[in-house]
């Protein structure tokens, strides 16, 4: 999960998508508002997905669930990055 100062989830995916396409990340798949996968011009097999925090996903962690608290001004804004390297 990642703050990147946006006020609501899609505005949060929108910033995410900018400040990782400033890096050389390229979007190769958008299903928005849901989320969008993108690939890495360095890595050649390295993909992310950008989508916006559902709590949902943390509910039964209740540790995470502080982190957000003490750290996030506007978890509903948070978004989750998960990166991963292909085959």
């Amino acid at each position: 999960m990642i703050d990147v100062g946006g006020k609501r989830g899609p505005e949060s995916v929108n910033r995410a998508i900018d400040l990782l396409g400033r890096r050389g990340w390229k979007i190769l798949r958008t299903n928005l508002p849901t989320s969008v996968t993108m690939e890495s011009p360095k890595w050649g097999t390295d993909q992310l997905v950008v989508r916006p925090f559902d709590p949902v996903e943390v509910e039964n962690e209740p540790e995470i669930q502080e982190e957000i608290r003490k750290k996030s001004a506007k978890p509903a804004a948070l978004v989750v990055v998960w990166a991963w390297e292909g085959a």
